[in-house]
Parts: C-alpha cells; sequence; structure tokens
C-alpha cells in the first residue's frame, strides 16, 4: 500500500502542482486512512463504500468540519488516481459527497473606527 500511496503524492507534487503543505496534509490523511483500512484487514483494492463511510463517521468525532472535507477530499482524489491509473475499475468514493464549510462572516470596522481612520491624513499635505 505504501507503494500506492508514494505514486499518489508524486502524482499531486508532479502532476498536480500542488503546495508542499497541501501535499503534506493530503498525505497525513491518507496515512491514517490506509492505517484504517489495515485494521480493517483490506486494501485499497478491495474497499467498499461502506467502510469509507465508517472511517468518515470515526474521524467527525475528533476532527474539525475543515479537516473532514480536506479527508473526504484526499480519498476521493486518492480513488480517482487508481481509477486513472487502472489499479481498479471504478471508484468506490464516487458517490461520497464534501459536506459544505460554514463561511465566516468578515469583520467589519464600526462607525467610530472608520470616521478615526478617515480622520487620520492631513489632506491638507501632498502625503496626506
Amino acid at each position: 500500500m505504501d507503494y500506492l500511496a508514494d505514486q499518489f503524492l508524486d502524482y499531486l507534487r508532479v502532476e498536480r502542482g500542488l503546495a508542499n503543505n497541501t501535499v503534506q496534509a493530503y498525505s497525513k490523511d491518507l496515512a491514517r486512512f490506509i492505517q484504517f483500512l489495515e485494521d480493517k484487514k483490506t486494501t485499497p483494492e478491495d474497499v467498499s463504500v461502506e467502510q469509507i463511510l465508517e472511517y468518515i463517521s470515526a474521524i467527525r468525532r475528533h476532527l474539525s468540519s475543515r479537516s473532514v472535507a480536506r479527508t473526504i477530499s484526499t480519498i476521493k482524489t486518492f480513488f480517482r488516481f487508481l481509477v486513472t491509473e487502472k489499479k481498479i475499475k471504478s471508484s468506490p468514493a464516487r458517490l461520497l459527497e464534501t459536506p459544505k464549510l460554514s463561511q465566516k462572516l468578515p469583520v467589519i470596522l464600526t462607525q467610530n473606527e472608520t470616521k478615526t481612520l478617515l480622520s487620520q491624513p492631513d489632506i491638507s499635505s501632498v502625503t496626506g
């Protein structure tokens, strides 16, 4: 399994051109997933969608929603890679949906902060 993981990470680095930090995050996600598969005594070639869902359910208990979303993306991309490389016929992860992430509202200035900001430059000078 390590050979497939190494090939996948090389693919992310070389062909997809992902940043090193992204590849490292995918690497950690994939390592945890592969460990789960080894514990279940299965391989990526034999994994079922039910086993993938079991894994996702397990990680939801201790990872943030952003980390879970990234892990799902890692799994989906990994299986797409295996299909492309003809290691498997179809992806058991093809129907997985990545959860919607909540958007944070931007922090805005108060009316007084805006007035203070606009009153700071000396408009009588060239640099103001």
